[in-house]
């Protein structure tokens, strides 16, 4: 009996180390487990991170590549309606251009010309018979209002080549432009005037230097400088 509790004694002693022996390695065995499916699952939620920023990469390239496809669609536009503006605009100089062109080739077109010799045969005349005691400066003197004296001398001349103005016999028939003396004017010459704001202003529809010329020659004028502080006869034409 004695025997028997010395022997299990010595069983349980035995036991012991091997049961704490058993322990510490299932312990430790638990605790690498553990260790590595830490690793396994950190492994993973970093790969799944690592793979979900994939699509979000891709997704904010993706929304890069539509916003640089928006702008390039946007500045196309901008430049095809810059280009249809542009062409419009040069269109639009160019008919204005056209247009200046044809006005001034429609003014030029519709500029008159006067020559001395073709307004002298249309002047409407009066045929008047010399008297006695009539004389040139006496019958122009009637018309000094309207019609210089050497102006109207000037008429008398081209509508009567004929005929001697200095010495006029009498019953001598000569052309008197009566309509003409009377219904032209007097302009003083001042400060300022040219030739081209005087047919301008009272002879729109000619040409300035053909104009100019004409009067000129029916004011008989010694050259063509304006003379300052006289008068010319301005016909009504």
């Amino acid at each position: 009996m004695k025997n028997n509790k010395e022997k299990i004694c010595l069983l349980i002693l035995i036991l012991i180390p091997i049961l704490f022996i058993c322990y510490r390695i299932f312990i430790t065995h638990s605790k690498n487990s553990a260790t590595l499916n830490n690793h396994y699952i950190n492994y993973e939620n970093k790969e799944y991170k690592e793979n979900t920023n994939i699509p979000i990469n891709n997704e904010l390239s993706n929304e890069k590549f539509v916003n640089e496809e928006k702008s390039f669609k946007s500045n196309e536009e901008n430049f095809s309606k810059d280009n249809i503006e542009k062409e419009e605009y040069i269109d639009e100089v160019v008919d204005n251009e056209v247009e200046v062109i044809d006005n001034k080739i429609s003014e030029s077109n519709s500029i008159k010309i006067l020559s001395i010799d073709s307004y002298i045969t249309e002047v409407s005349t009066i045929d008047y018979k010399i008297k006695k005691g009539d004389t040139i400066s006496q019958i122009l003197r009637e018309f000094e209002s309207t019609c210089n004296y050497k102006t109207g001398y000037k008429y008398l001349k081209l509508l009567n080549p004929n005929i001697d103005l200095n010495e006029v016999e009498i019953d001598t028939i000569i052309k008197i432009p009566y309509d003409t003396f009377y219904s032209g004017k007097l302009y003083l010459i001042k400060n300022g005037d040219t030739w081209y704001k005087l047919i301008k202003e009272n002879y729109p529809d000619y040409n300035v230097d053909n104009f100019s010329k004409f009067l000129i020659d029916i004011n008989d004028l010694p050259n063509s400088d304006l003379p300052l502080g006289e008068n010319i006869f301005l016909p009504k034409i």
